[in-house]
């Protein structure tokens, strides 16, 4: 029994890593190509406890996206960045299923930042 859910445990690490570094290398080609103004890094976060659901990993249960070149945004800009993922229902099932609770988006330059609890935008019935 401990020994599934260290297996467990190991395995959505390296789900969440992978899903992390997927998002970083896409992110880096759509700058490069010009196609996005500005370079979004993602990375894992302490979260938001208010925003805790039954998957939430224990910690660093935050999925933020931090800009990281580019003009410095308004908090527009960086409430819209947010619903380009949270409108993406495929992308936040697999946040979700990955253990994040809370969407961040911040940026890097005037240090201005927005979040999200997930459990507002699936829901989590699976039955």
């Amino acid at each position: 029994m401990v020994w599934n859910r260290i297996v467990k445990w190991f395995r959505d690490m390296s789900e969440r890593r992978r899903l992390i570094n997927e998002w970083n290398n896409n992110a880096r080609e759509a700058y490069i190509s010009g196609a996005v103004p500005s370079l979004l890094e993602a990375s894992t976060s302490s979260g938001n406890s208010n925003n805790r659901h039954e998957m939430s990993k224990w910690m660093m249960s935050g999925f933020r996206i931090k800009v990281k070149s580019g003009k410095p945004l308004t908090k527009e800009e960086l409430l819209a960045i947010g619903r380009i993922i949270l409108y993406n229902n495929q992308l936040v099932r697999r946040i979700v299923i990955l253990g994040w609770d809370t969407l961040e988006v911040y940026d890097a330059a005037n240090k201005r930042g927005v979040q999200w609890a997930f459990k507002d935008f699936i829901s989590l019935r699976l039955n």
